[in-house]
């Protein structure tokens, strides 16, 4: 029997109250991480087209350096692209690092002790029946007497 499982689900099922109190923080941290990187991605994201801009000003529309100024765009672009696949990769991770931490795998359950086996195998000893032998015990005549 692998109790591990069902003790598991069990406390799943009826979380105590510091286990409930530990889920909302952390749901309430996860709500005000989405929101501040929100913030930033905005934030980022203004600074990115800001710096397209000048440099579509300064360099190409002012005809000083266009190739330059092609080139720094795109740079700037694919840096953009870059970091968004970063931080959207990383999301991805934990999504499914949170998921699979769920759900145990075979490795895993192979991993942990099974219940069965974690206490020590002792040598039995044989013990006497409360009935075996208690014929003996009667007198001898009333042995005669049912045969």
């Amino acid at each position: 029997m692998n109790l591990e499982q069902a003790a598991t689900a069990l406390a799943e099922q009826f979380p105590d109250n510091a286990r409930s109190e530990i889920d909302r923080k952390e749901q309430r941290l996860e709500r005000f991480g989405k929101i501040v990187f929100g913030g930033f991605g905005i934030v980022v994201g203004v600074a990115i087209l800001g710096i397209l801009y000048a440099i579509v000003t300064k360099f190409i529309l002012a005809g000083d350096q266009p190739v330059v100024g092609v080139i720094l765009a795109l740079f700037v672009v694919f840096a953009a692209l870059a970091l968004t696949w970063v931080v959207m990769n990383e999301d991805l991770k934990e999504k499914r690092k949170k998921r699979h931490s769920s759900v145990e795998t075979p490795d895993q359950l192979a991993a942990e002790p099974v219940t069965n086996q974690l206490l020590q195998e002792a040598e039995a000893t044989v013990v006497n029946s409360v009935i075996e032998d208690t014929t003996d015990l009667l007198p001898i005549e009333n042995r005669t007497r049912k045969l």
